[in-house]
């Protein structure tokens, strides 16, 4: 008489086999995406600080139209590039 041993079915592992490459798979993919996540966080941060560093600039260069436009700074043009006086001063000049 035959002794009924359980017999290994490939059938069994299918399944299992499948799910534990499917979790795989999704971890993977996960830990990627996380990564991916991380390297876009990092480059908003640099954007952003490239944004301020830009609005300062803005700020400053109009201030400086707005003062271009004003008397004062023609003058001072006027002093330091043409060299031109008002009555009564004094020029003094480098030999």
């Amino acid at each position: 008489m035959k002794k009924n041993r359980p017999r290994f079915r490939f059938e069994r592992l299918i399944f299992p086999a499948a799910l534990l490459v499917a979790l795989g798979f999704f971890a993977v993919t996960l830990l990627d995406q996380q990564a991916r996540m991380d390297d876009m966080i990092a480059e908003e941060a640099q954007i952003q600080e490239e944004l301020e560093d830009l609005s300062t600039e803005r700020d400053r260069l109009d201030r400086m139209i707005d003062y271009a436009e004003t008397d004062a700074y023609i003058e001072q043009m006027a002093r330091d590039v043409l060299g031109w006086v008002k009555e009564g001063e004094t020029r003094f000049s480098k030999p």
